[in-house]
């Protein structure tokens, strides 16, 4: 996902918000953390969505959850979008791919 395209894609959040980026691969997550930072956001960044799942569940309020649909580990970025959209509502969450189904590639 590229510079503009993102900023797009991540809702406008009033003051000071912060992003909880998931990725597993390290490269596409830091682009996309710096990215976000930025244009001013605070970002965490998680590998994984069990890493993400602890950062929920710390002390720092997420106000918005940009994840990979497709990480290894228990929680997938759908397993983790589920479970944030039951247990904290009031996350915006954004799901990004970098895999096209094979039908859906070509129009």
């Amino acid at each position: 996902m590229g510079g503009n395209a993102l900023i797009e894609a991540v809702p406008a959040c009033r003051g000071k918000s912060t992003i909880l980026v998931v990725e597993d691969d390290v490269l596409s997550r830091m682009a996309v953390s710096e990215e976000l930072r930025e244009h001013g956001y605070s970002v965490i960044e998680a590998a994984t969505g069990d890493e993400a799942l602890c950062v929920l569940q710390g002390p720092t309020r997420v106000d918005l959850l940009l994840t990979d649909m497709r990480m290894p580990g228990a929680l997938d970025g759908c397993a983790l979008a589920r479970h944030v959209r039951a247990a904290l509502p009031f996350v915006k969450i954004v799901m990004v791919s970098g895999q096209v189904p094979e039908a859906d590639a070509y129009g």
